[in-house]
């Protein structure tokens, strides 16, 4: 029997996300619009991000390093 262990991810607002990138709420507005990270749509009006994902898009699409990363 595998004995899978459960991770927890903590989904981030629109505001933290900004905040950890230093960048606007409508920088990641634009991200958003342009496809370039994913996120989830809880509602119309509720919209999360799922930070080690971000990561891995910004990386592979533009060369982003997360701040306290070395490149």
């Amino acid at each position: 029997m595998l004995n899978e262990k459960t991770e927890e991810r903590r989904l981030e607002t629109r505001r933290e996300l900004a905040k950890r990138y230093s960048v606007s709420e409508r920088t990641i507005a634009n991200w958003m619009r342009d496809h370039l990270i994913p996120y989830v749509a809880i509602s119309a009006r509720t919209i999360r991000f799922d930070p080690r994902e971000v990561d891995v898009a910004l990386i592979r699409n533009h060369r982003v390093v997360a701040r306290g990363e070395a490149a």
